[in-house]
């Protein structure tokens, strides 16, 4: 957890978060020294939600965001987003644009970068881009999240929707968002749960939907293989916790996804093969769910349709090229990166200058084809956190196919 998890629940309680914001506030906290946060921005805001642009700049600190509840949009296309320290926000934080300084944003709950965010090294209202090439010289921006990180469209359907297939879907249509496991299970054939084209159909969950389902069949066998585990399960748009019957990674068919009850098969796996399956009982089903903690990867305040048209608005407002990320993105949770290949103006590309850190990642960013790559990290060694002592840094590669049905 980004801090201390004192009763070790895998939750951030209101003791925990109140006495880690009083001690950077007093000035005695050795992690998150207290900061600032000037930028364009929107506090709990209601109605019709849009990026504020260049207005609404105002200054804040932890005094107002971390004591209050606070779900915040930060806004750095116009007037480039100024941190100095640790600022904490108690809710989500929707954020893009230009980043300067060198600072922390910590939300208790998610963060959600709905477009490019890249460093600003002008001064002034004058914008001007950074030379990499000296990154003494570069801001820093650490983004941490209590909950989960999203980077991209998550919430389409059509996150394998290839370029064999181009018809003219419009993907940044809040239509083509997806919907929750248990609509589409009764309703397969909806287009808010099926990739169709005029000669493709495929009723089965977008990456989000798929990685949160092998995320709770992970931590399901974790619990089957001892009982004092406490599972962390995910929940997208509903309270249900759905996961992964079978050993596939692949997505599924709607159908095969089942969710925590009574007589429910767990399979335990070694790669795509079953090695044997267990069927939950009435008190395993009663322990899990007492004991588990529940992250939702989307956001009461800035729902699926509201982060679709900020997503879309950035996406207009922008050249060709890869996505742009500058900075840290930690989750003692999970990361899903989506930049998906149809988007003309992205290829499939995303460009991360910093550092990824997270118990789980889910990330599909499958390039413009050929040999050229989607996904390029250049690792920024001066954040934190870094890397306890004793502990290494491990890269692990792996094909991951989609295969049509």
């Amino acid at each position: 957890m980004p801090i201390t998890d004192t009763n070790d629940n895998r939750l951030i309680d209101d003791a925990e978060w109140n006495a880690e914001v009083s001690s950077s506030l007093a000035g005695t906290n050795e992690s998150y020294g207290a900061g600032s946060i000037t930028a364009a921005m929107r506090i709990n805001p209601s109605g019709s939600i849009t990026w504020p642009g260049g207005a609404l700049v105002q200054t804040q600190t932890s005094a107002n965001l971390g004591q209050n509840r606070s779900n915040v949009i930060l806004d750095g296309l116009v007037t480039p987003i100024t941190l100095s320290g640790t600022v904490f926000v108690d809710g989500d934080v929707v954020i893009r644009g230009r980043v300067r300084g060198n600072g922390t944003i910590l939300a208790r709950g998610n963060v959600y970068v709905m477009g490019d965010l890249t460093y600003d090294c002008g001064t002034g209202s004058t914008l001007a881009d950074c030379d990499y090439s000296t990154p003494s010289r570069l801001p820093q921006l650490h983004l941490i999240a209590g909950g989960n990180v999203v980077v991209g469209d998550y919430m389409t359907i059509d996150t394998f929707l290839n370029d064999a297939r181009r018809d003219p879907i419009n993907m940044l249509s809040v239509d083509r968002n997806q919907q929750t496991l248990s609509f589409c299970q009764a309703n397969p054939a909806h287009q808010a749960c099926s990739q169709l084209t005029s000669t493709y159909r495929s009723s089965r969950p977008n990456l989000t939907l798929t990685e949160i389902a092998n995320f709770n069949r992970r931590e399901l066998q974790r619990y089957l293989r001892d009982s004092s585990y406490r599972p962390r399960l995910y929940t997208f748009g509903e309270n249900q916790v759905y996961f992964a019957t079978g050993c596939s990674h692949d997505p599924q068919n709607y159908a095969n996804y089942s969710t925590i009850r009574d007589g429910a098969p767990v399979s335990f796996c070694r790669g795509d093969t079953a090695l044997s399956v267990t069927t939950l009982t009435a008190a395993q089903v009663s322990s899990i769910l007492a004991r588990a903690v529940r992250y939702e990867v989307t956001s009461s305040t800035f729902n699926n349709a509201v982060l679709k048209n900020l997503w879309a608005s950035s996406m207009n407002a922008r050249g060709t090229g890869a996505l742009r990320t500058d900075g840290l993105l930690y989750s003692a949770n999970a990361i899903f990166g989506i930049v998906q290949r149809k988007y003309p103006k992205l290829g499939g590309r995303w460009d991360l200058r910093g550092a990824l850190v997270a118990a789980d990642t889910g990330v599909f960013v499958p390039g413009p084809g050929g040999s050229a790559p989607g996904l390029t990290i250049y690792h920024d060694n001066r954040l934190r956190p870094r890397l306890p002592g004793g502990q290494q840094a491990q890269l692990r590669r792996g094909i991951w196919e989609v295969v049509g049905q």
